[in-house]
C-alpha cells in the first residue's frame, strides 16, 4: 500500500543521507567525490578486504580513473537493497 511504500522510500533517504555523510569527511574540496587510492586505502586497513576484492567492488561502483564519485556510489548500493 502507499504508507508501506512511502515509508520505504523515506529510509533510503535516511539511509542516502547518513552514508553520504560517512564519505564527506574524506572529501576535502566538497565536490562528492574521493581518490580511489585512499578507498582503497580504507577498505584494506583491517584486512577486512583483499586487493582483488576492492577492484572489484571498485568496478562495480563505476570507479573512473582515479576518483570515486560517493554519490554514485550510495545510489548503486541502495539501489541494490530495493
Amino acid at each position: 500500500n502507499f504508507c508501506n511504500l512511502m515509508g520505504k522510500e523515506l529510509q533510503k533517504l535516511d539511509a542516502k543521507e547518513d552514508i553520504s555523510q560517512a564519505f564527506e569527511c574524506f572529501d576535502s574540496e566538497g565536490k562528492g567525490t574521493m581518490p580511489v587510492e585512499e578507498f582503497r586505502q580504507i577498505l584494506m586497513a583491517d584486512g577486512d578486504f583483499t586487493d582483488r576484492e576492492v577492484r572489484e567492488f571498485l568496478r562495480l561502483a563505476g570507479a573512473s580513473g582515479d576518483t570515486l564519485n560517493y554519490n554514485d556510489l550510495v545510489d548503486k548500493m541502495l539501489g541494490s537493497l530495493s
